[in-house]
């Protein structure tokens, strides 16, 4: 997908100005930016639910699907999670894939629960179920993480990866900016609706992270972990913390180990923030990573 010149203006005001980037196959861009910058106006014109004044988007190849995963606003209260994968699995022709994501997510206790009864975790859950059945070639993800416990979330990064290395071409805004350094390609930063800077993140970089045990390592444990050295490098500080040191895309190897080895995993935390930096640089912002 090529996005050339998009503009938007809303009631004679400027939300969008001059926009050009790039997706491609197996990449993953993420947007940043302070509320009110433009992120959702311009993913929903990219998704073909708002019209731009002006430019153009290119989509290279012949019956190429997208899917668009919106804020839990869409949902329907009053109707069940299942509900909802039958209409988005009969849209796409995938209703096959309904069981297998079902189980992949782990959604068997609530999905056929009605909406109104789901929290914000759930219904994040959902939302996400629905991208994976959609199985689009391009996937606009609008805050993915939101509401999210450490764990779930660490799932859906491992999930994001799955679905980059299937050649998908990913569009993510998020405001949970570590996130960001663990899966995104390319990272651009929007101010007053412009694009002001964009800046390589990639795979093949090494980065530290810090990962939570639940699960107290034996030494049979400890030499599995020594015996994917090729992977990563690791020490270990107290009976629960791996201090680990991997590119963002070998992460969901090391997260496949733990779970052969039926290590639990409380967090895992990036230590060297880049993206958290650079939005501090740019938006002049103190504080935690939030927009």
């Amino acid at each position: 997908m090529q996005i050339n010149h998009i503009a938007k203006s809303i009631r004679h005001v400027n939300i969008l100005n001059n926009i050009t980037f790039s997706l491609e196959r197996g990449k993953l861009v993420a947007l940043v930016g302070p509320n009110g910058s433009g992120k959702t106006t311009l993913m929903r014109i990219m998704s073909g639910v708002l019209q731009a004044d002006s430019g153009e988007i290119l989509v290279a190849g012949d019956n190429k699907t997208l899917y668009f995963m919106q804020d839990n606003s869409i949902l329907y209260t009053y109707l069940t999670g299942m509900n909802h994968l039958l209409f988005v699995g009969r849209m796409y022709g995938n209703v096959k894939k309904i069981t297998e994501v079902v189980e992949k997510l782990h959604l068997m206790a609530f999905i056929n629960k009605k909406v109104e009864t789901y929290s914000l975790g759930m219904k994040q859950q959902l939302l996400f179920a629905m991208v994976l059945v959609s199985d689009g070639d391009i996937l606009i993800l609008d805050e993915p993480f939101n509401g999210l416990d450490p764990s779930v979330s660490g799932d859906f990064k491992c999930f994001i990866q799955e679905l980059k290395r299937s050649g998908k071409q990913i569009f993510v805004s998020s405001h949970i900016l570590s996130d960001i350094d663990e899966i995104a390609d390319t990272v651009l930063f929007l101010k007053q609706g412009m694009i002001i800077r964009a800046e390589e993140v990639g795979e093949q970089h090494l980065e530290d992270y810090q990962i939570i045990l639940k699960t107290r390592l034996t030494e049979q444990m400890m030499k599995t972990l020594e015996s994917h050295n090729s992977i990563y490098s690791f020490s270990i500080r107290d009976e629960n913390i791996l201090l680990v040191k991997i590119s963002s895309g070998k992460l969901i190897d090391l997260t496949r180990i733990l779970n052969d080895l039926q290590v639990d995993v409380a967090d895992i935390l990036l230590q060297n923030e880049k993206t958290k930096d650079l939005y501090h640089e740019i938006y002049e912002q103190k504080g935690t990573d939030s927009e």
